[in-house]
């Protein structure tokens, strides 16, 4: 770690002219390449969303992941940045030019764990402002741990970085394999155990897909292509009488369950179909994985029990067919017929993990404007089990 003279005027005047620039903020700077569990996207002047594989980023969005959540955003340059369990950063500024002169990044990290992979923006371009200091980047691979107080660690694992503290205490530079802190009271830069660096799962690089948290894109069953799942607006019937789509239910709310149980959002699974079919069942939408179980009059019944049963060992489940009697929130309706098709092997889908006894009730998406198989009220809510 070597001194280096204090954070000049300069650099102040240069955060504040980026962060005031507007000229980009229709754009997208990047996209996600990852999600793990949840995680939401704020763009100016508009409501805080949830976001999710594939989604556009851009400048001036704040990015935030719940509790043991993950995000990896690859940005247009191809930098990477990682987002750990309850973790918040904020794209203040983002200019990539390759034929200007005026490349510019500024991350706002304001608290959790992140790591920060260079791309083609030119060095000393990039700033990371973080609650205690300004770290200037130079080509490099880092992790950053923020507190809720404030206190820092970073972590270098190839190339080096210029940490300038808020106080004006002397810069510093840090390279590989030597972490350092800062904390609130304290002055300056200060050298800490190699072990007090962010160790958070999300901040590895499994791949793209759903991240940890989700058993995303590998999991069991149906030919190793992942969890039970439906297809993004499948309805889902709230504890309160109200219907969501699957894909915006979040953590913590309350799904209608059998026998009038009221079930809370535990967890979520959100992998890529990953070659697997999607099923319909009485000539409505196809919606289904063929894992899922589905309540009958005889028990629990999925298309592929061998896949669901790999998924949930405990479950007894059997196969569902043509003929079996399927459970509803109306009332029990026979199966009539069963189709799969070919879907895009990099479609999402969504499950739950849930308290109580584990039900929920789902609709294909939304009502056919014709009587199909259901009958002439449409699609039913259908009684199903969470992912396990």
């Amino acid at each position: 770690m070597r001194t280096l003279p204090k954070l000049s005027a300069l650099l102040a005047g240069l955060l504040l002219t980026l962060i005031s620039m507007t000229a980009y903020g229709a754009d997208a700077v990047g996209s996600v390449e990852r999600v793990g569990v949840y995680a939401y996207g704020t763009v100016p002047a508009k409501s805080r969303q949830p976001i999710y594989l594939r989604d556009d980023v851009f400048f001036g969005e704040r990015l935030e992941t719940v509790d043991k959540g993950s995000l990896k955003v690859v940005f247009i340059d191809e930098t990477q940045v990682f987002l750990g369990s309850k973790s918040n950063l904020v794209i203040d500024a983002y200019v990539y030019d390759p034929k200007a002169a005026n490349e510019s990044a500024i991350l706002k990290m304001t608290v959790g764990n992140f790591r920060y992979v260079s791309g083609k923006l030119s060095k000393n371009v990039v700033k990371i402002d973080t609650p205690l200091a300004i770290l200037g980047i130079r080509g490099t691979d880092i992790t950053v741990g923020i507190e809720e107080s404030g206190k820092t660690v970073i972590s270098v694992t190839s190339g080096e970085i210029t940490v300038s503290p808020k106080d004006g205490s002397p810069s510093a530079v840090v390279g590989k394999d030597a972490p350092v802190g800062l904390s609130p009271g304290v002055a300056g830069v200060h050298s800490v155990a190699a072990s007090s660096a962010p160790g958070d799962p999300g901040l590895a690089d499994p791949g793209t897909g759903a991240g940890p948290g989700s058993d995303g894109g590998g999991g069991d069953g149906g030919g190793g292509g992942g969890s039970s799942c439906f297809a993004a607006g499948t309805e889902v019937l709230m504890a309160d009488g109200s219907v969501k789509p699957i894909e915006a239910v979040l953590i913590g709310e309350k799904l209608a369950g059998e026998n009038g149980a009221v079930n809370e959002v535990l967890d979520y699974e959100r992998p890529l179909l990953a070659g697997r079919k999607l099923y319909a069942l009485n000539g409505g939408a196809f919606f289904v994985t063929s894992e899922h179980p589905f309540r009958t009059k005889e028990g629990w019944k999925s298309i592929d029990p061998a896949a669901t049963k790999k998924e949930n060992p405990s479950m007894e489940v059997s196969a569902l067919r043509v003929g079996d009697v399927l459970v509803t929130k109306d009332g029990d309706i026979p199966l009539t017929s069963l189709d799969a098709s070919e879907v895009n092997p990099s479609e999402q889908v969504f499950n739950f993990k849930l308290t109580g006894n584990k039900t929920y009730f789902v609709r294909e998406k939304g009502r056919p404007s014709t009587p199909s198989a259901w009958g002439k009220k449409g699609a039913p809510f259908l009684l199903v089990h969470n992912c396990g």
